[in-house]
């Protein structure tokens, strides 16, 4: 059910009514490639800095405004 929303723009809807085009940080889980080139698209780099969880290791992403 969940790939049936992949490239829908429902993730784009959902980010950009959430935080706009403010500053922000994320985690992502390392190897989730999906995610890291999606939160990319929408300007967001990995900053280096990560911390383990019960899942695995995830990594921060940052976006500062323009």
């Amino acid at each position: 059910m969940r790939a049936s929303s992949y490239g829908t723009g429902v993730g784009f809807t959902l980010l950009t009514e959430a935080i706009g085009a403010a500053d922000a940080y994320l985690w992502v889980l390392d190897g989730n490639e999906r995610a890291i080139s999606f939160y990319e698209r929408q300007g967001f780099a990995l900053d280096g800095a990560t911390k383990p969880e019960d899942v695995g290791l995830e990594r921060r992403m940052v976006r500062r405004a323009d």
